[in-house]
This record gives C-alpha cells, structure tokens and sequence, in this order.
C-alpha cells in the first residue's frame, strides 16, 4: 500500500527561498543554510511558529537571526537545566547511598535480607 505525499522535496536554497517567500528575511544566507544542512527545515520550523501570527506567514520585519536566536536560547536552557539536574542527581545518589550503607555496611546491598518487601507484593522471580 502506498501512502500518497503532497510535498515535494526541496533543495537547501528551495527551503530559503521558501521562506523568503513567506516573508522571512533571511540576513545570514550562509549561516541559515548551514543551519538548515544540519538541524533540518522541520527543526527550524517548530522555532519559527512563535514568528508566525498565521501559519507559513511570518511577522513583518522577522529575521532568520530571529528564529536562530530562539533555537540557541533553547540549547542554551536545555544546557543549564542539564547541569543543575546531574548536581541534583549525584547528590541524591551520594545521600541514598549513605543512608544506607550507615547501619548495613557499604556491601550491604548484596544482602537481601537488608531490604524489606513491601505489602501486597510477591517475589514471583
């Protein structure tokens, strides 16, 4: 079974000239088509929705700097939350593992009998 599809491909510079024609300024050929080399139309797409008040047609006056710097700001926010949540998850293994190497030991997680099943459980293993 064959699925039809109504897009037709397009080269880097169609995909500019694309969104040129959209309205879309693009101020950096290079940079944007690097961009578009790399990441792809469909992931410069998802950032450019915030600079279209109707879709596939831009703000008037809106660069590809604009989308560009809206994608870094996005990688730069996933780097930070990144950091903060391995600070937050080597703390938490250091606290657990203390906790519980305190009264069991530091090999006391190869034991079984140093954990309690909880209720309504069976071990069917």
């Amino acid at each position: 079974m064959t699925k039809s599809y109504d897009k037709d491909w397009l080269s880097i510079d169609d995909q500019m000239a694309l969104l040129e024609s959209r309205g879309l300024v693009i101020d950096d050929k290079p940079d944007c088509k690097e961009f578009l080399n790399h990441l792809g139309y469909y992931r410069h797409s998802g950032y450019a929705l915030a600079f279209e008040p109707n879709r596939h047609t831009f703000y008037e006056g809106t660069t590809y700097r604009d989308i560009d710097n809206a994608y870094r700001f996005d990688v730069h926010r996933r780097d930070i939350i990144a950091d903060a949540l391995e600070v937050i998850e080597v703390d938490f293994r250091i606290t657990v593992a203390h906790f519980f190497a305190q009264p069991v030991g530091e090999f006391g997680h190869l034991n079984r009998t140093n954990f309690q099943q909880p209720r309504g459980y069976s071990n069917r293993l």
